[in-house]
């Protein structure tokens, strides 16, 4: 796979707060996780790690739940603008409107990759573990966004309880931190 390719070309056609590196980062992620599973991005803004997800994929199923309810400083997203977004890169993925922490849909299966880009705070990150690890296949891979400490103190420590001690670490690219499930 072509990461450079896609990392200039997600970066050049969807906006978004994901930097390139950190969308290579997810890309390779994404490549290294169980085949024949379902990828699940929980948040996705305009699209940009949806599509990541969606180019590293090999013909995996690419589903991405978000309440649309968050407005950033490049606007208001919506299901519409992500679909948009995608298609203009020959891309798809399943996007549905929904709590990333409510209950799973019925259309998710076994997930082998997961993203987690969505309030970052330690009460929202429990509520979405608690739905999503039992869904998680033996050695899938969770992603996390905005690790950043200083900013998300509580999110940080959150994700270092849970994962530091029991999954395999993948690295850390800029903000976004990676771990597989044992």
């Amino acid at each position: 796979m072509d990461y450079d390719y896609w990392m200039e070309v997600i970066e050049k056609n969807i906006p978004g707060l994901m930097g390139q590196y950190e969308v290579k980062f997810l890309m390779r992620c994404v490549r290294s996780s169980p085949k024949r599973k379902q990828c699940v991005n929980l948040g996705t803004y305009l699209g940009r790690s949806t599509a990541a997800t969606c180019a590293a994929r090999e013909s995996r199923e690419v589903i991405t739940l978000d309440t649309f309810k968050y407005v950033g400083r490049l606007g208001r997203s919506s299901p519409e603008i992500v679909k948009k977004n995608l298609k203009r890169l020959g891309l798809s993925a399943t996007i549905l409107t929904a709590s990333s922490s409510a209950r799973v849909p019925n259309i998710i299966k076994r997930v082998g990759f997961l993203l987690i880009d969505t309030q970052h705070t330690a009460r929202q990150l429990t509520a979405e573990l608690n739905v999503w690890l039992p869904c998680m296949a033996p050695r899938s891979v969770v992603v996390l966004h905005d690790y950043i400490a200083r900013v998300y103190p509580g999110y940080v420590t959150a994700i270092n309880t849970q994962f530091k001690e029991h999954w395999e670490f993948l690295g850390l690219q800029d903000s976004m931190i990676g771990f597989r499930k044992p």
